[in-house]
């Protein structure tokens, strides 16, 4: 019996863990997304700013 409360709170522990995982999957990827999404700004800022350069230097 006492088997078997230990591997009935090890199964509640597994899927709290999985949970747990879940979320910092979710976490991760939308970090990584955000920060994809700030990379590609900046680079188009960089990358306008760069043109208007030229374009001043054209003149």
């Amino acid at each position: 019996m006492q088997s078997n409360i230990n591997i009935h709170k090890f199964n509640n522990l597994r899927i709290d863990w999985n949970l747990e995982d879940k979320k910092l999957q979710r976490f991760l990827l939308a970090s990584v997304r955000l920060s994809s999404l700030w990379v590609s700004a900046i680079g188009h800022l960089e990358c306008t700013k760069w043109k208007s350069l030229q374009t001043s230097l054209a003149y």
